[in-house]
């Protein structure tokens, strides 16, 4: 591994240890990266499955509405 270091700090005029820092940064970031885009997808489902459940109960409490002012309109024309 250091070997692979050394050559890179020769080649970008930097010493080992700063190739490493450097090198461990991006790793890190890669994988916050990687967890913040898992992350998003979570949301993404579950905002999804919010969203579904929402419009299945609007759908259902307007049905129920729409059956209240029948029976009251049936209510109304049978008294």
């Amino acid at each position: 591994m250091w070997k692979t270091y050394r050559n890179a700090a020769k080649k970008y005029g930097m010493n080992a240890e700063s190739v490493e820092k450097v090198l461990t940064m991006r790793r890190d970031a890669e994988q916050m990266w990687k967890r913040c885009k898992r992350d998003v997808e979570i949301v993404r489902k579950r905002c999804k499955r919010v969203a579904e459940t929402v419009r299945r109960d609007a759908e259902r409490c307007r049905r129920n509405t729409s059956l209240m002012w029948e029976r009251c309109e049936r209510g109304v024309v049978e008294m």
